[in-house]
């Protein structure tokens, strides 16, 4: 099966295609699992599995989207003067802990009207400013040193709550950031073995306990989903968990038959 049908990314599009215009869907899942997808490809995904994001072929202009939240639609509008749609994008990520690419907020700048005020040329007639002053250092006090600090630098261990709801921690530099929740299993259990993934007991991946932590096959999570097995109740979700095992024992014995 291509990389792009796996059931990790099935299972993240079915949770983020309810608002998402496709564009923006298309976005969210490249950026998450280095697929492909095009607005073409997903299109014919969501018709082929029924999937509806109940958005407007086009948001309003102006309207926040999951790619573009408002808080960060404001940063950018604020910040535009001197700065370029591309070099947008390590002020924004600085800012939030996001992993927006260059030309991710170039092309918010032309969708969206955004203006730098750089032309990218001098004007006729320009004369450089150290036009011979070759060698001369201008203003040694205030230069960077070796091994300075950009004031944009995000610490290791700065927490961010992205676009998946998911809190991400940074883990080191220049830009490693890992699911914390993953990160409190590991150090509790050690890795999650391949074809596990974790859930949240009650639902909510702002409620990052380990107590709260369920490790369940990816057939239990597709099954979970499918039959809306997730509650608020941890003792449910848990309980759903041993009816999906159930679910899964039949699906199997129909197979051999």
């Amino acid at each position: 099966m291509a990389r792009r049908y796996l059931s990790e990314v099935k299972e993240f599009i079915a949770a983020n295609v309810k608002g998402t215009t496709t564009r923006d869907l298309v976005l969210l899942v490249n950026e998450r699992f280095g697929t492909q997808f095009t607005k073409s490809s997903m299109k014919a995904y969501k018709t082929n599995n029924k999937l509806r994001s109940g958005t407007p072929t086009r948001p309003a202009p102006g309207q926040p989207t999951k790619l573009w939240p408002a808080e960060i639609r404001k940063f950018m509008e604020e910040n535009q003067d001197g700065v370029s749609g591309k070099k947008m994008a390590a002020l924004v990520n600085a800012e939030f802990g996001t992993n927006y690419t260059p030309q991710q907020t170039d092309s918010y700048y032309g969708n969206h009207g955004l203006n730098s005020g750089l032309t990218g040329y001098f004007p006729k007639g320009n004369v450089p400013y150290n036009k011979g002053r070759k060698g001369i250092r201008h203003s040694p006090a205030t230069e960077f040193k070796l091994g300075n600090i950009p004031q944009t630098y995000t610490p290791v261990g700065t927490e961010s709550t992205r676009s998946d709801g998911y809190t991400w921690v940074k883990v080191a530099d220049p830009n490693k950031w890992r699911e914390k929740h993953v990160l409190i299993w590991e150090e509790a259990h050690g890795p999650v073995p391949k074809g596990y993934c974790l859930l949240f007991a009650n639902g909510d991946s702002s409620d990052i306990r380990l107590d709260n932590l369920l490790l369940v096959t990816r057939g239990q999570l597709a099954i979970l989903n499918k039959k809306k097995l997730i509650s608020s109740d941890p003792e449910a979700t848990k309980a759903g968990v041993l009816v999906a095992d159930i679910f899964m024992k039949i699906s199997e014995r129909k197979r051999k038959k």
